[in-house]
């Protein structure tokens, strides 16, 4: 679990930190992704550029260029297996033990300091429970501060999908009716749905 947590802190290190457009606008023609991976899809706007990960756990977008955003926002997609608490072996780690464990991974390597507005909500999504969390903080060696929003669910086998923002504070307000019309797209088990479009 360690290993998933540092490699989200990698992963948004290593997102491209310059470059994208203005705010998306309403009529923006969207695509789906697939994961053939965990078998989950999850719509994005087709202007952004889409990177896939190395791995196979998912993608991670963002505008092609800066434009009026204060820093390049960038959102992931992605999904992996869940594992074993340490405390009990029986059982495995809650939604809120993954939040925590996210919040460590990103003070210990993600050089996060000043975290603050700390925030969790309880949601549904596809009849499962879901812990949508939030915060703010800087990274002390850019001195950007960032504002981050995680939606994460955990499926009856033990899968964990994310969806994941990451942008300025001053850009949150127009970058949250895109990011949640993607968390609204997501959908597991897409290989057997019959009705879903391609791309």
């Amino acid at each position: 679990m360690l290993a998933i947590a540092v490699g989200l802190i990698v992963w948004w290190l290593s997102a491209p930190a310059a470059g994208a457009q203005s705010e998306p606008r309403p009529t923006e023609q969207w695509g789906t992704y697939y994961n053939p991976r965990f078998d989950f899809c999850v719509d994005f706007p087709r202007a952004w550029k889409q990177r896939y990960s190395l791995n196979g756990d998912g993608s991670d977008y963002s505008p092609p260029t800066k434009g009026s955003f204060r820093e390049t926002p960038q959102i992931r997609a992605y999904a992996y297996l869940d594992r074993p608490s340490e405390q009990d072996q029986r059982r495995l780690l809650s939604l809120e033990e993954l939040d925590d464990l996210g919040l460590q991974t990103l003070r210990r390597y993600g050089n996060a300091v000043d975290i603050s507005g700390a925030e969790r909500r309880y949601v549904t999504i596809l009849g499962l429970r879901a812990l949508d969390s939030s915060l703010q903080y800087t990274d002390s060696a850019t001195h950007v501060t960032w504002f981050q929003r995680v939606v994460e669910l955990i499926d009856r086998e033990g899968t964990v999908y994310t969806l994941a923002l990451k942008c300025s504070p001053q850009d949150t307000e127009g970058l949250r009716p895109l990011f949640e019309r993607m968390v609204a797209s997501l959908r597991l088990h897409c290989k057997t749905d019959r009705h879903r479009k391609p791309d």
